[in-house]
């Protein structure tokens, strides 16, 4: 007897069709639903900081505290709670805790500035990008530290971070440094961590300029301040105020174009940190550029991701 198997066939295939759309239907509903939620909690912190920044631009009208008097009655005050959603990666008052954009907060490197702009927000919400509120520019956003007796800005200059699902309470009072000349919103908070303001420093000092035995030799010192790694920096010289054509802009190195050699710790074989009191050396080719006695050299080093100039010294080139 003849039978028609295809119905048979056909059922576990509309099955397995039916799966893949419904899976892809879910998934796809998954995803709208993410990009609903990262828009829901965009909007209510919009609102939220959108009210506290009108709240800290109203306050700036107020009366600040004297930080120079331990007598000083207390500045203007604003009490604001904050309500941060479980999927908000941070807020910040005052400072980028994430320059580099790579979702990490707290590992810029080195080389790299935190974004100090005092009188901005800084939010994000998982999945989405990073939000700026940009406040008046006379809100002057400060990390407050306890003193035991009193708050008074942090040591370093720093932004307010606030990250993880949690209700604050963040109290700002106006305050002034009247001899510094500042006026700031200080926040009696203590986020715990340190954002990198500004890159590590460090002074180095032009110990000479030789011209001998054929060469333009050119000494620096590191005389003190933060261990540089090499291959964040470059070197830049200049001879009578004029850049010259070819620059240190890889190290370590063994040698550079337009460079006779490059010693001391800037040297290949040398290890990848230049530390406090130790010297660097380099000799410049004759056709990049011939110092003569009696012209005047001045060496930047700079951080080569920010063009942050780390030091910049001077002095005249002597001869044989």
């Amino acid at each position: 007897m003849f039978r028609n198997s295809s119905a048979v066939t056909t059922i576990p295939t509309k099955l397995i069709v039916y799966v893949i759309i419904t899976a892809i239907i879910i998934a796809l509903a998954a995803v709208g639903w993410q990009n609903v939620s990262i828009s829901i909690t965009e909007s209510q912190l919009e609102k939220e900081l959108g009210t506290l920044k009108v709240e800290l631009e109203l306050l700036q009208h107020g009366t600040p505290r004297d930080l120079g008097s331990s007598i000083a009655p207390e500045g203007s005050k604003k009490v604001f709670h904050l309500g941060v959603p479980s999927n908000v990666d941070y807020i910040s008052f005052g400072a980028d805790p994430d320059p580099d954009g790579n979702n990490a907060l707290l590992d810029t490197p080195q080389s790299m500035m935190t974004d100090a702009e005092d009188n901005v927000i800084f939010y994000r919400v998982q999945g989405g990008s990073k939000r700026r509120i940009i406040m008046d520019a006379g809100v002057n956003m400060r990390e407050g530290a306890y003193d035991g007796a009193a708050w008074v800005p942090s040591e370093k200059v720093q932004g307010v971070l606030v990250n993880g699902a949690s209700d604050v309470d963040l109290e700002f009072e106006l305050a002034a440094d009247y001899d510094a000349g500042m006026v700031c919103t200080l926040a009696h908070y203590d986020d715990g961590v340190e954002m990198r303001m500004e890159p590590d420093g460090a002074n180095i000092s032009l110990e000479s300029a030789i011209i001998g035995g054929g060469y333009q030799t050119v000494v620096l010192k590191h005389m003190e301040g933060a261990s540089l790694k090499l291959e964040d920096i470059r070197i830049e010289t200049l001879v009578n105020g004029q850049a010259l054509p070819m620059q240190l802009n890889t190290l370590p190195a063994s040698g550079a174009e337009g460079y006779h050699w490059v010693g001391g710790v800037l040297h290949s074989w040398s290890k990848p940190d230049w530390d406090s009191g130790e010297t660097a050396k380099y000799s410049i080719g004759k056709n990049n550029a011939v110092l003569q006695p009696g012209d005047y050299a001045t060496v930047r080093v700079i951080y080569k991701h920010s063009g942050y100039v780390i030091s910049t010294s001077s002095g005249v080139v002597e001869g044989e």
